[in-house]
């Protein structure tokens, strides 16, 4: 958006700000997101990082709340068009931020009272994670479009591993934005015809690699035969190339990856406990959707606060695992008795 002419000053930039200068990153200062790619790092600015990144900041920089926050906000009225774009791990109803999470909840009712408010003509979401599809499944307002990287119940995969850096530049559904974002005419292109573009580019990947991940939109679809130029300004200028590095120590990879093994372990205990405790071993095993947001939420805060907090270990809580929280709370169980089931299983599980 930058190279396209919109000034920082119209723009919020919400980033953990861990990789470059990593103690992990052999080329200190640069991070490339294609294989032998430019560095992306330079020239980003840097309005929130580190545990300034956080779930409550994104909403009240979003909904112009400069009174929750001290930094920039976003100052949109009537005539302004928004666009987020969110990328990290995600879950069931569920957004992660590094030390916090965005609830689908919280980020319905945001974006619906700003529309309410008049903060802006026309939203554009895209979202980056696993299950983004529930992040936006119950959104109802006209004035926003969105799209997700997979539906409500699929992973969204990574994509372009290079085996110096020892990990993966970019996910599957973001590469292929960019990349299209990049090579198009922005004038000359919608954002459903890039939605088309998406579909079927990350469809076949994903019938390539013996995946399931399909781009889903969602909102007000008259949104969608809008120019990208209308949101992202003028077509891009080109940029330079980098170069690739080394390998890291598998010794501390290996104590990391059985401590991590062990407390997925205790967390399948503890859900076991919870559904016994609750008499609804079917929780286990469905796969619901999710419907109640409000109830995840709330539920999902009690097992954070007192069982285990995912904001603080996020390797340890898998999809599977939230899965189970969705359905609990699908289930018709009120959410009272299952706020008293996760208490007493705290009491008596230990990580």
């Amino acid at each position: 958006m930058h190279q396209n002419g919109i000034p920082d000053d119209q723009m919020v930039v919400m980033m953990y700000d861990d990789i470059a200068n990593h103690i992990r990153n052999p080329d200190k200062g640069k991070i490339i997101n294609v294989p032998n790619g430019p560095n992306v790092y330079p020239g980003v600015p840097k309005d929130y990082t580190g545990a300034d990144v956080t779930a409550d900041n994104f909403l009240a920089v979003l909904c112009g709340d400069s009174s929750a926050v001290k930094k920039k906000v976003i100052q949109s009225g009537k005539n302004d068009t928004v666009f987020i774009y969110l990328s990290d791990h995600g879950g069931h109803g569920i957004f992660k931020f590094p030390n916090s999470t965005l609830y689908a909840h919280d980020l319905i009712n945001t974006v619906t009272e700003m529309s309410k408010a008049g903060k802006f003509s026309k939203m554009v979401i895209y979202i980056e994670a696993c299950r983004s599809g529930s992040m936006l499944d119950q959104l109802k307002d006209n004035n926003v479009y969105a799209v997700a990287a997979c539906s409500p119940v699929e992973f969204s995969y990574a994509s372009f591993y290079d085996k110096g850096l020892n990990t993966f530049l970019s996910d599957v559904f973001t590469a292929y934005w960019l990349h299209h974002t990049e090579t198009v005419k922005l004038t000359m292109t919608s954002f459903g015809d890039q939605f088309s573009y998406l579909n079927k580019k990350v469809s076949d990947f994903a019938r390539r690699t013996k995946k399931s991940q399909t781009p889903c939109n969602y909102g007000n679809m008259n949104i969608s035969k809008i120019m990208l130029s209308e949101v992202l300004c003028k077509s891009p200028a080109p940029v330079t190339r980098a170069r690739p590095v080394p390998p890291t120590d598998f010794t501390i990879l290996e104590r990391q990856y059985d401590d991590l093994i062990r407390k997925r372990k205790t967390m399948d205990e503890a859900l076991q406990k919870i559904a016994k405790r609750l008499k609804a071993p079917q929780t286990l095993t469905e796969k619901r959707e999710v419907t109640r947001t409000y109830e995840l939420k709330v539920v999902a805060e009690h097992f954070k606060n007192n069982l285990f907090s995912w904001e603080k270990e996020p390797h340890v809580v898998t999809h599977l695992h939230l899965q189970v929280l969705v359905n609990l709370c699908e289930s018709g169980l009120n959410v009272e008795s299952i706020n008293e089931a996760i208490t007493r299983v705290s009491k008596e599980i230990s990580f």
